[in-house]
């Protein structure tokens, strides 16, 4: 998955966003500000804000740092959140703290002497934690000589936001900033150019981080009219009684350098264990699109993770199909339940032909144990079809909407 996007501040001028959208951009990094105080923030951080929103582009944020201790670091997360409070529930990409050049040179100036690797560890972590608590997705910006010389990876809390101008990546990352001379329509002069590795958007979104409310993680497996909105769930738990251990025990491995096993399915939840990349998990239940309850292997503990980082290494033979092949509906019909036998959500693709025709919820796992349910709904008329791919199997649905 490359997703494609780009950074920006009050150094690019945007005449056209929906040029800019138009060009295969689908997110923009904006830069709320720079340093500790809110008379810092960005001159263009609204005008970047409000114009990528109005063409439906995803926002991330990034704050450029002149920290020259914890404290500041933390003061300089505060000033970040003042900046983008009122986009809460808006910002469906992470906050990076970019710490590089200008403010090594300020800590210098200040201090009288370089910081040491250590020092700009601790400050990068002590922004990010700042964003933890007011329930912010953080990462880190850096280089790669940052990662040689400057920094101590290894102890960074979050994900990883790597400059890198050559093919593939140095580093392990989520996203990479591969371009500084950029040319996007719609955007005078050069740009830094992007990419996101995994969809932030739905993480974020499932998460209920940056402000986005939680209300139903699952999609009901039937359509549902005329009802209230549920009420916000403070804290999602899931009762001993409602866990479904799968028919099948497959093997699951740890797809990133370090993932977090934590006590509840919140970022700001406490972690039981961190896993290393390839350490092998049993799956208990899926309870929402993000998060998988697991036991990890050699331990008698039940946690939580972000399912993001899972991938099956080895599973038994699975007669992988859909329920029908073809189905007639009415604009007016409730949503079909499209059921993709004997396979779990994070083990299929989904593509679509005809997204203007029908409409696609994330898959999720079916009540009755069969497989992964998937709800269609009709938009207008036409044909469009729907493609399920499982490893190296695809299975196929076409729709005809009267």
């Amino acid at each position: 998955m490359s997703i494609k996007g780009i950074d920006i501040s009050c150094f690019q001028t945007v005449t056209d966003w929906q040029a800019v959208k138009n060009s295969g951009i689908e997110f923009v990094m904006v830069r709320d500000g720079f340093g500790n105080d809110i008379s810092q923030m960005d001159s263009k951080f609204e005008s970047h804000v409000q114009g990528a929103l109005s063409v439906g582009l995803h926002i991330g944020i990034y704050h450029f740092s002149y920290a020259t201790s914890v404290a500041d670091a933390i003061k300089e997360a505060k000033v970040c959140k003042q900046i983008i409070t009122k986009y809460s529930g808006k910002i469906d990409y992470p906050i990076a703290f970019d710490f590089e050049g200008d403010s090594y040179k300020n800590f210098i100036k200040v201090n009288g002497r370089a910081p040491t690797k250590q020092e700009i560890t601790d400050i990068t972590n002590a922004f990010c934690d700042e964003m933890k608590k007011g329930n912010w997705y953080p990462v880190n910006y850096t280089n790669c000589d940052y990662i040689r010389n400057k920094l101590n990876l290894s102890q960074i809390k979050c994900d990883l936001w790597l400059a890198y101008y050559q093919n593939g990546t140095a580093y392990n990352c989520k996203m990479q900033q591969y371009a500084s001379d950029g040319k996007v329509n719609g955007i005078t002069g050069n740009v830094d150019m992007d990419y996101s590795y995994i969809d932030y958007s739905w993480i974020v979104k499932n998460a209920h981080l940056n402000g986005y409310v939680c209300t139903n993680s699952v999609p009901t497996p039937t359509a549902q009219t005329n009802k209230p909105s549920p009420s916000p769930i403070k804290k999602p738990t899931i009762p001993v009684s409602t866990i479904v251990t799968p028919k099948t025990e497959d093997s699951i491995a740890i797809t990133t350098d370090k993932l977090n096993i934590r006590d509840a399915m919140n970022m700001t939840s406490n972690i039981m264990m961190t896993l290393e990349k390839g350490h092998q998990v049993q799956i208990i239940n899926y309870p929402n699109l993000v998060w998988a309850q697991v036991k990890p292997k050699g331990s008698n503990r039940i946690g939580y993770c972000v399912k993001q980082y899972l991938q099956v290494v080895h599973n038994v033979n699975v007669n992988f199909s859909l329920d029908t092949t073809s189905k007639d509906m009415k604009i007016t019909d409730p949503a079909y339940n499209l059921l993709a036998k004997n396979v779990k959500p994070i083990d299929i693709k989904i593509d679509v032909v005809g997204k203007d025709k029908i409409s696609v919820s994330a898959p999720y796992i079916d009540p009755k144990g069969r497989g992964t349910m998937i709800d269609i709904k009709g938009l207008c008329k036409g044909f469009a079809h729907v493609t399920v791919m499982y490893k190296n199997k695809t299975a196929q649905c076409n729709f005809n909407v009267k």
